[in-house]
């Protein structure tokens, strides 16, 4: 009997110790990232209005959405008078006194709240200000979308449905970002590309950001200016930095990997197709603020990301060629 519980507790040992070592030589976990579909197709938008304004002629900001059937907007500040200019638009005119050149640094902010019936289903947060003063328009206001957010699928779920109070919550991470750091990351980035003339005498594709978003390219065959398969690209102060890139002499698809960073973090990728100094891009998504707050997305989940489509593409050409 005694033989019989050692040998029990030695058998549990040594489960014990193989489960330790089993979690030890565990693989991390792949973070948890959002990307699209979101559940809305709704968008803000800013444009001028030069009309009256409570019996002034003023240029002022119009916001105004774009979207889905049923989706509808309301929009809050508390320091911005707000009016109505029809279905889903409103003129903005922020409390600021020409007079006084300390009114001309304050932030007013306006924030919109995207409705699906009862339900929101995305937010955004401008900021508005004057900008510049003119004889026939003495008062010329202007807004500018900081960020704006419609919730995935996921979101909402884990969020039970989002009230406004969670709406809100999102807004001031926003807010707190943008006052930290100047800038909050929004869907505008992407590349130029510009190929080198027929007659060139070497072949060749220019790569700039069309954004302050830097990007980090990678190809898969070629060569960037200066040697390399990669390089980055982007806006430093009032220099934007581009990247060249020359053909190998093997010709042939290249794909060419874009990961987008804002500072440290990891917003977004997208695969590029290059075939004849053309530069098509193929994929993209973006990793939205989540809560009001960015995601740990890491180089790896990325990669494997943009692996699958490559995966994918190579199939597709084999399949259709025989090769």
């Amino acid at each position: 009997m005694k033989r019989f519980i050692i040998s029990v507790l030695a058998l549990a040992l040594a489960a014990a110790l193989l489960s330790c070592s089993e979690k030890g030589t565990e693989a991390p976990r792949a973070p948890t990232v959002v990307e699209e579909p979101v559940t809305a197709a709704v968008r803000l938008y800013v444009t001028r209005d030069y009309g009256q304004y409570q019996g002034e002629k003023e240029g002022l900001t119009k916001l105004y959405i774009c979207g889905d059937e049923g989706i509808t907007c309301v929009y809050e500040s508390d320091d911005c008078e707000i009016a109505d200019a029809g279905p889903g638009a409103v003129t903005v005119k922020p409390n600021i006194d020409p007079e006084r050149p300390a009114d001309l640094q304050k932030k007013n902010y306006v924030r919109a709240y995207f409705y699906r019936g009862g339900d929101i289903v995305g937010y955004a947060l401008c900021k508005c200000g004057m900008t510049m003063f003119s004889s026939s328009l003495p008062y010329d206001y202007a807004a500018y979308i900081i960020y704006q957010h419609v919730f995935t699928e996921g979101e909402l779920a884990r969020a039970g449905g989002v009230d406004k109070e969670y709406a809100d919550g999102c807004i001031g991470r926003v807010t707190a970002i943008y006052e930290d750091e100047g800038e909050v990351f929004s869907k505008e980035a992407g590349l130029r590309t510009l190929a080198s003339p027929p007659r060139a005498e070497k072949k060749s594709i220019t790569f700039s950001s069309l954004s302050n978003t830097d990007c980090m390219l990678t190809v898969s065959g070629g060569e960037f200016e200066g040697g390399g398969t990669s390089a980055s690209v982007g806006n430093k102060g009032a220099e934007n930095k581009s990247a060249v890139w020359y053909p190998g002499s093997d010709g042939g698809t290249v794909y060419m990997r874009v990961i987008y960073r804002r500072g440290d973090r990891i917003v977004g990728c997208a695969l590029y197709t290059i075939e004849d100094l053309g530069a098509e891009k193929t994929f993209e998504t973006y990793f939205p603020l989540v809560d009001g707050t960015y995601q740990d997305v890491t180089e790896e989940y990325v990669n494997g990301r943009l692996d699958g489509i490559v995966s994918a593409l190579t199939g597709a050409e084999t399949e259709v060629t025989g090769e």
